[in-house]
Order: structure tokens, then C-alpha cells, then sequence
């Protein structure tokens, strides 16, 4: 072989290989920065984890995620968005409950919750509390119902607004308690508790997260914990079955979805690194902080979550002729 075919090979090897480096780049995921989405306010229980979870991505993967709250319509802004990207991965959303129950509570939701999302993973949970002014004359959930029965229709109480998973709580609660009181609601969990502290209202459906820290501190008191067993956040709460009502368990949670249609390959990449980032220590501590439980499901088992919520809360709203405000 002379030195001009020679020249000729290595010139078609050249052209060939740089040809194809751009089909590489391409198929490699991610290259580029992912936007989360999030659609409650920043600074809120929900943000703080799905930022805390951000970050630890952005160090697993290697490229930048970037939370892009969306807050609003109680997250409906935040899931329509996503429902209309495009469905390469690049778009996620850290979604809350409020997809199924915004979807149950209003018929002017245009995605639907089953069909116009790719469930990647459940992330956490995060039982709900009744609590109470700190100043309240019961001492436990017992006394409570007492009073409460003694006054029917007297007290009030405050929730993240009509629908939201606190509201829906206090619903379940009443009844199981056999107790009626007036529904005030607010535009999120602080105003409401902001509310409770002072004394405008009598008690609140919460989430462990957004009141562990004001129980602790003697801000509030928590009667009971709507979860099966006792939380790590406030070990000395009841659960409603110690306190004599069984069969109560609601909790919020959250997860990450993308657009319909992604490949399973990014979906699986996505619920792998999930998964990993679940192990972490540090975001484990966080979330044992906050009362939540890190749960890290696959697709598969997200999806099949997803029906059967929203299933329940449809048929809870139904019952009790709710609609959107």
C-alpha cells in the first residue's frame, strides 16, 4: 500500500468518525440541563425537598437541574406546562397529590392525570396531623371530640384551600369522628396555621412537615397523626387508632413525572438516579426531619399509585359534593 492510499484511508476514517460523534452526543442522556418544575411556592415544604432533590441529581447525573416553580391554581399551571413539553426528559416535574386532586375536583383540567404524564418515580410521603392553638383546652384527641360534639358547628378550621389533601383530610375526620365544624379555607398550609396560632380558627389539618417545627417549639399542639404508626418527627404524638379512631390514614406525597411519551430507557435513568439519591444520608436525615418517609418506587408501581388516589379522592369529593372555587 502506497502513501497516497494511505492518505485516502485515513481521510475516510476521519470523515467517518467525525460523522458520528454528533449521533454519540446526541444519544447520550442527559447532555444538556434538566428544568424541574415545581408547582407550590418557594420556601414551601414541597420546594424545599424537590430542591434538596434537584441538587443531589445535578450531582449524580453531571449536567445542571434547575427548579422552575410554577406555583398556582393549586399546581394546575405547573402540570399543564409539563403536559405540553416535549417528552425528551428534559422536562420533569417534582408533583405533589394535588394532580389527582385537582383533576377529581375541577372538569375544566385539561390534561388528564393518567394519560398526559410519564410517572418516573414516588418519591415521599408525609402523614397529616389535626392540630390545635397551643392554647386550646383539650389535651388530647379524646377531649377534643368531647368539646367539639358539645359544640357542634362552633369550631373552625383552617386548610390549604378547597380540595387541597388537608381539606379532604378534615373532611375524613369529621366524619370518622362524628363532629361537624366550619371549613375556612386558606390559599396554603401558613396562612392557615398563621391563622391557628392566632387563635382565629380552632384547629387545622397539616402535614408533619409544615408542623413539626411550631409543635416542637410549643406553638401548636398536635393531637393525633393520621398514619399508621408513629412519626420520627414527633414520636410522641398518637396515631388516630391509639387515640380510639382506626382506619384514618392520609398522608401527602410527592414524586417526579415528565411529559407522556418519554422512552422508557430516560424514564429509567431518571427513576435509577431516584433511587440513589434516596440513599443519600444527608437527604435521608432531611426528610426524617420534616416527618416525611422516603419511599422510591418504580414507574411501574408510581402509575398504579397514581390510579388508586385518584380513584379514592374522586370518590370523596363525589360524597361530599365539592367543587372548585
Amino acid at each position: 500500500m502506497n502513501a497516497w492510499d494511505k492518505l485516502v484511508i485515513f481521510v475516510v476514517v476521519l470523515v467517518v468518525t467525525l460523522a458520528n460523534r454528533p449521533a454519540i452526543s446526541q444519544d447520550h442522556y442527559p447532555s444538556k440541563p434538566i428544568r424541574m418544575v415545581i408547582g407550590l411556592a418557594p420556601g414551601g415544604a414541597v420546594d424545599l425537598t424537590g430542591r434538596r432533590l434537584a441538587g443531589k441529581l445535578a450531582e449524580q447525573l453531571g449536567v445542571s437541574v434547575v427548579v422552575d416553580s410554577k406555583p398556582g391554581g393549586n399546581s394546575v399551571i405547573a402540570h399543564d406546562f409539563v403536559a405540553r413539553a416535549e417528552p425528551d426528559g428534559y422536562t420533569i416535574i417534582f408533583n405533589s397529590g394535588s394532580l389527582v386532586q385537582g383533576y377529581a375536583l375541577s372538569s375544566k383540567i385539561a390534561y388528564d392525570p393518567l394519560k398526559d404524564f410519564s410517572p418516573i418515580a414516588l418519591f415521599s410521603k408525609t402523614p397529616l396531623t389535626v392540630v390545635v392553638n397551643a392554647s386550646f383546652p383539650a389535651k388530647n384527641m379524646s377531649e377534643f371530640i368531647a368539646h367539639a360534639k358539645a359544640n357542634p358547628n362552633k369550631l373552625s378550621y383552617g386548610t390549604a384551600g378547597t380540595g387541597n389533601i388537608t381539606h379532604l383530610a378534615g373532611l375524613l375526620f369529621l366524619q370518622a369522628a362524628g363532629i361537624s365544624a366550619v371549613h375556612v379555607p386558606y390559599k396554603g398550609s401558613g396562612p392557615a396555621l398563621v391563622d391557628l396560632m392566632g387563635g382565629h380558627i380552632q384547629f387545622s389539618t397539616a402535614s408533619v412537615s409544615s408542623i413539626s417545627s411550631l409543635v416542637r417549639d410549643n406553638r401548636l399542639k398536635a393531637l393525633a397523626l393520621m398514619n399508621a404508626k408513629r412519626s420520627l418527627a414527633l414520636p410522641d404524638v398518637p396515631t388516630f387508632k391509639e387515640a380510639g379512631i382506626p382506619n384514618l390514614d392520609v398522608s401527602s406525597w410527592v414524586g417526579v413525572m415528565g411529559p407522556a411519551r418519554m422512552t422508557s430507557e430516560r424514564v429509567r435513568v431518571l427513576n435509577a438516579e431516584i433511587r440513589k439519591a434516596l440513599q443519600d444520608p444527608l437527604l435521608k436525615a432531611n426528610l426524617a426531619r420534616d416527618g416525611s418517609e422516603p419511599l422510591g418506587s418504580t414507574p411501574e408501581q408510581y402509575a398504579a399509585f397514581i390510579s388508586s388516589e385518584l380513584n379514592r379522592w374522586t370518590k370523596v369529593i363525589k360524597e361530599n359534593r365539592l367543587q372548585s372555587e
